[in-house]
């Protein structure tokens, strides 16, 4: 909330004035980091051509902005939901797909014309509307993505990108790891994003398979990629980028008894490891 005062009571004729300046100004964002979701105006028209907004539900054991848990503050810092968690994570899944298809230089080239970099703004743009967490141990956020784009390409690969995402990856602490309660404390994350459209997936194997023909097309529409490009794996034990190239797999398990987050009443009694691991036959989706 922005509150204006005037210092004089004879000055209280410019207030119109200042709030039609600053209206004006948050329709077009403050500051530098607009791109990445801050000072921009709640309920504002996009500011590029093309546009697309995801409905958006994060369950997570916590994500935290610069008061993270820690010994001194006895586990209890102050949870805060930042709009470039979202942006991160995007270039991460982007360059986890991107290397499986160009080399890391072409790669390092594309990712900086789509998101930018310090000195040169991007091709997209990125906003969160969310409501504050309304519940812990899990905390809940929900809300709205909203992506736009100079161009429909770079929408579309952006909009693939989030998809992708939403089903591989979490936000927040524990993001590799499915939401669940260990040793009386919250462990993980689950999220889903949602266009009114076939999200999230289901158990479906041409639908994923459908859907990465879908994704190789946006990034070619792009630019056109080498080839299929295997990545080195690293050094053992020293974490590396995730790429899904073709020593990659997707596998789909359907455990007909996990039920969602919101109906867990309790986390002692909901999602007990016997009924999470009763599963159908698993079926792979082969990356690239």
């Amino acid at each position: 909330m922005i509150g204006l005062l005037p210092t004089k009571p004879e000055n209280v004729k410019y207030i119109s004035v200042v709030r039609d300046w600053l209206e004006n100004a948050l329709k077009t964002g403050i500051g530098s980091r607009v791109s990445s979701g801050y000072g921009r105006a709640l309920g504002q028209v996009t500011s590029l051509p093309y546009s697309q907004s995801f409905n958006f539900e994060l369950w997570t054991q916590g994500i935290y902005g610069s008061e993270p848990p820690t010994r001194q503050n006895r586990r209890n810092g102050s949870p805060e939901f930042r709009p470039t968690a979202i942006r991160e994570m995007l270039r991460y899944w982007f360059r986890a797909f991107a290397l499986s298809l160009y080399d890391a230089a072409t790669c390092q080239t594309l990712e900086e014309t789509l998101f930018g970099q310090l000195n040169r703004e991007g091709q997209i743009s990125l906003s969160v509307l969310f409501n504050p967490n309304s519940r812990s141990n899990p905390y809940l956020y929900s809300g709205k993505i909203c992506l736009e784009a100079t161009e429909q390409k770079y929408l579309t690969l952006l909009s693939h990108v989030l998809i992708l995402a939403s089903h591989l990856g979490g936000l927040g602490r524990g993001s590799r790891r499915p939401l669940h309660l260990l040793d009386r404390r919250m462990r993980g994350s689950h999220w889903t994003v949602d266009n009114g459209a076939n999200l999230p997936f289901k158990y479906d194997v041409e639908q994923w398979q459908q859907f990465y023909k879908h994704l190789i097309a946006a990034f070619a529409a792009v630019r056109s990629p080498i080839g299929i490009h295997t990545s080195s794996p690293g050094k053992p034990r020293q974490r590396q980028q995730d790429v899904l190239d073709k020593n990659a797999q997707i596998w789909l398990l359907k455990s007909t008894a996990q039920i969602s987050p919101d109906k867990v009443s309790d986390w002692r009694e909901g999602n007990k490891p016997s009924d999470m691991f009763r599963l159908q036959p698993a079926k792979s989706v082969v990356c690239n």
